[in-house]
């Protein structure tokens, strides 16, 4: 089954280093995710370490924001790669990337959702219910409210 991509980006006023930091920190990713957004309730765990490679993340909220665990599974200057696994409505397991790219006067941070449908319906689904644009909504919202967590002093 082919993999699907939705790639947005946005411009931070703020160092590579920080942005990568708020990056690699799972807490910080309480303010800025879109399924925050869904439930306000959600619940978090940090099952270990809430940074660096390792670091995992889990929520578990109403039917909106559903069930799921994120984990670093990589990182580099300039790079950050997750697993986003929806345990809860849909079972799925996703690769995120985030690209962190130094330009004059801040960063920007590319945002890649490689989602991996596992059935030829959950492939026609993608299409039919045009996740590139529903879902690249979402994860331009949450890039415009990483911004202004990274953009904090």
């Amino acid at each position: 089954m082919a993999n699907f991509t939705i790639t947005r980006s946005v411009h931070i006023d703020a160092t590579p280093e920080r942005v990568q930091q708020v990056v690699e920190d799972l807490r910080h990713w309480e303010s800025w995710t879109p399924w925050e957004q869904l439930d306000p309730e959600v619940q978090h765990t940090y099952p270990g370490a809430t940074s660096g490679v390792g670091a995992v993340y889990t929520w578990a909220g109403d039917s909106s924001a559903g069930e799921g665990r994120m984990e670093i599974v990589a990182s580099e200057p300039g790079r950050v790669d997750l697993l986003f696994a929806m345990t809860q409505p849909s079972g799925s397991t996703h690769d995120l990337r985030l690209d962190i790219t130094p330009v004059d006067g801040g960063t920007d941070l590319t945002w890649t959702f490689i989602g991996k449908p596992k059935t030829l319906l959950s492939k026609f689904l993608s299409a039919v219910l045009r996740l590139d644009q529903q879902l690249g909504d979402y994860i331009e919202q949450a890039l415009e409210r990483f911004k202004t967590e990274a953009e904090k002093a």
